[in-house]
């Protein structure tokens, strides 16, 4: 849901106060503030998203917020494709900002 969050913000559908929000209530309200395990990579992210069992095609879809209480519609069934680009950038600065360690994206 945070990764989901930093989504919606670069697609300029939420601001970072709501970003906050997302993080304020699942770390402090619901506790999960565990830390990132250090052998989870964009890398291996990425190659789970794309082998995703549930997934149509060849695009990787989230639910995105559009604003609190509400998600992001463009394709009529609640899920939004997003770039795999801009899906790699997110992940790369959620796990620099989790772990403190630079990312490394590879091909």
């Amino acid at each position: 849901m945070k990764i989901a969050a930093e989504l919606a913000k670069e697609m300029g559908l939420i601001s970072q106060k709501d970003v906050d929000l997302h993080y304020y209530f699942i770390e402090e309200k619901l506790g999960f503030n565990n830390p990132w395990p250090e052998n989870v990579t964009t890398n291996l992210l990425m190659q789970a998203m794309i082998a995703d069992n549930k997934k149509t095609g060849e695009d990787i879809r989230f639910v995105i917020l559009e604003k609190i209480g509400q998600c992001y519609n463009p394709e009529g069934d609640y899920l939004a494709t997003v770039d795999l680009e801009l899906v790699e950038k997110v992940l790369d600065n959620f796990i620099e900002k989790a772990t403190g360690k630079v990312a490394v994206t590879t091909a």
